[in-house]
């Protein structure tokens, strides 16, 4: 009996930690909703106002009035960092996608896209310069990149407690990719071309 109360304290406290690490880390910041099906709230910008347990689980309240879980936060919304841009709603629809109404049948719902559309995107993706000229080969490249991330901690706490961690770290790579520009590697590639 012992053991198992002082096993429920521990998680008990552990919870809280992960609460106030979370909530230390969260609360105040702006989020920009980019993958809602609902149109009113697609681009609006909003701040995290309270992060609390709710049936074991964290969740946030947001300054429009919404209240939804921490997963949901890492899904449908963007935090926005000191210095970045909000995004058109433009593009907040097209990182969601089209909306497709449950009532229609599959092959009404698939969108309909041109070839020459896709000819094109396909040639913009392919072109790589003047380095398609030679042989390659794969290489093993470490570039040295600066990034803004949680702690190491708190991913790991949000790693362990996602429902889908496949969809987890697609977030965290999008997050990290966008915030790596040409510049930062270039800076990163001219250190290691012009190191003696």
């Amino acid at each position: 009996m012992i053991k198992w109360l002082k096993n429920k304290i521990n998680k008990y406290m552990y919870d809280i930690d992960a609460l106030a690490q979370t909530r230390d880390f969260i609360m105040g910041k702006d989020y920009q909703w980019v993958n809602t099906p609902d149109n009113t709230k697609m681009s609006t910008i909003t701040k995290v106002v309270d992060v609390f347990s709710r049936g074991g689980l964290m969740a946030v309240k947001l300054a429009d009035g919404s209240s939804i879980s921490l997963e949901e936060l890492n899904t449908k919304l963007m935090a926005i960092m000191d210095g970045q841009e909000a995004l058109t709603r433009a593009e907040c629809m097209s990182i969601r996608g089209p909306v497709i109404d449950p009532n229609i049948t599959n092959a009404e719902a698939l969108p309909k896209v041109s070839q020459p559309v896709q000819a094109e995107v396909q040639a913009t993706l392919k072109s790589a310069g003047i380095f398609e000229m030679f042989a390659t080969e794969e290489s093993l490249l470490n570039l040295n990149l600066r990034v803004n991330l949680p702690s190491l901690n708190l991913l790991k706490m949000m790693y362990k407690n996602s429902q889908n961690k496949s969809e987890f770290l697609t977030e965290l790579a999008n997050h990290i990719n966008n915030q790596i520009t040409a510049d930062h590697i270039k800076d990163a590639l001219l250190k290691k071309l012009d190191s003696k």
